[in-house]
């Protein structure tokens, strides 16, 4: 029997660059953050427009074609279950492959377009953070956003740079999960399993030990992943 290669997963995936970063999701929750993205439509005088809004983005890519994305994001990561990312309102991304196209997808309230612009990505174009072309449909984003914190500003990329990095210093709100919601934890190498291992027994001292080789079965190396898989 045939058997097809998924092209999606089950699991949502989040990349970090730090063991740090990872434990601090583990033990606080998914910090969400002010990100800065280029509407796909200018301003009247033909000047830019970005918005900024906070949110905490994951991926739709199987493990078995991770690779790339572990290069762009980093080798520390987390895996959720999809059905678990949906009670906590965490959606895919619409992409468009022409900016025509935005115009059409808003609703006509003006109250609305908070709801709807964070979720509408194009197909692919500049990345304000990284300042290069990208192409953004091979993210297979899905994001939880805070929508009610969305603005909109014209200005230029130095200048929503540093409204985020403004915005950023006041904001905290973070995305909790239980621990057995995690289906993968990926550390970068073997010594950072070693590590990892020893921040779970020491700082969850209050988790059930049971729990605790649970979560140690989960932890998977990306190096295993990059040459392996």
């Amino acid at each position: 029997m045939k058997v097809s290669q998924n092209l999606s997963s089950n699991v949502l995936f989040h990349f970090t660059r730090s063991l740090g970063n990872l434990m601090g999701i583990l033990t606080s929750g998914f910090k969400l953050s002010y990100v800065p993205e280029l509407l796909p439509k200018k301003a009247p005088n033909g000047e830019s427009l970005y918005y900024v809004v906070p949110m905490i983005c994951f991926c739709d890519i199987p493990l078995s074609a991770i690779k790339a994305h572990l290069m762009n994001y980093g080798s520390y990561g987390l895996g959720v279950h999809k059905k678990i990312c949906q009670v906590k309102n965490i959606n895919p991304v619409f992409y468009i492959y022409t900016s025509r196209m935005f115009g059409s997808i808003l609703p006509s309230e003006k109250d609305d377009f908070r709801s709807v612009i964070p979720y509408i990505k194009e197909y692919n174009g500049k990345s304000v953070k990284k300042d290069k072309d990208v192409k953004f449909y091979d993210e297979r984003e899905w994001r939880c956003v805070d929508t009610q914190k969305m603005q909109i500003f014209q200005t230029d990329r130095n200048g929503i740079l540093s409204i985020c990095k403004k915005f950023n210093e006041k904001y905290e709100k973070c995305l909790e999960f239980d621990l057995d919601d995690f289906e993968y934890v990926i550390v970068d190498r073997y010594v950072d399993r070693a590590h990892i291992l020893e921040m779970i027994d020491t700082r969850m001292k209050g988790l059930p030990k049971e729990k605790k080789n649970l979560l140690h079965t989960k932890i998977f190396v990306a190096t295993r992943i990059k040459y392996d898989l």
